[in-house]
């Protein structure tokens, strides 16, 4: 798939997404018995790897490089799930600074996550692992904008939409926070 899409769009990056990777662990009887950060980090450094070889960037979204937007190692489902049901939390910091490519592009959604200073901290974070970030789902209210925009690693900001693409859609929801 990716070299169709790399044939079609001859892009300068890539964005492979990686936020959705909220697995019930010891399912799947292939990687049940597997440290689940060791098999994320494994399928990030083998798409960087093959992107790499073609000289094109990866990006990915960042919470699974955050213990603080999905904790650590195993944690309970956020939804109702049976009893001893495990979900893979984030990466440490350790495991990140050994395991992932610092020249992966990062989309920082946690820029205000959970709080706006808990915000600041991850975008932190993020810079002294050595990344470069985008604040991904950007807003027209940053707090202390003017300042965070200025530190390390920060490089700029995409707004999202999270919806069906219609005229419609983006002039009641959208349209606001994209001009702002």
């Amino acid at each position: 798939m990716l070299d169709e899409y790399i044939e079609v769009t001859q892009p300068k990056v890539v964005h492979v997404g990686h936020d959705e990777w909220r697995v019930v662990w010891g399912d799947c009887p292939r990687c049940k018995d597997k440290n689940p950060a060791e098999v994320y980090a494994h399928d990030i450094r083998q798409l960087h790897g093959y992107l790499a070889s073609k000289n094109i960037r990866m990006m990915i979204w960042c919470d699974h490089l955050l213990e603080s937007a999905r904790g650590p190692s195993f944690a309970p489902p956020k939804w109702n799930a049976p009893a001893g049901t495990r979900i893979a939390g984030a990466l440490s910091p350790e495991q990140v600074k050994a395991w992932i490519p610092k020249d992966i592009l990062l989309m920082n959604w946690t820029w205000d996550y959970p709080t706006d200073q808990a915000g600041e901290e991850n975008e932190r974070l993020l810079s002294e692992l050595g990344f470069e970030q985008i604040y991904g789902n950007l807003r027209s209210r940053v707090p202390n904008y003017a300042a965070r925009s200025r530190g390390r690693g920060v490089i700029g900001g995409a707004p999202s939409a999270w919806l069906s693409t219609t005229e419609f859609n983006f002039g009641k929801d959208v349209i606001g926070g994209f001009i702002g």
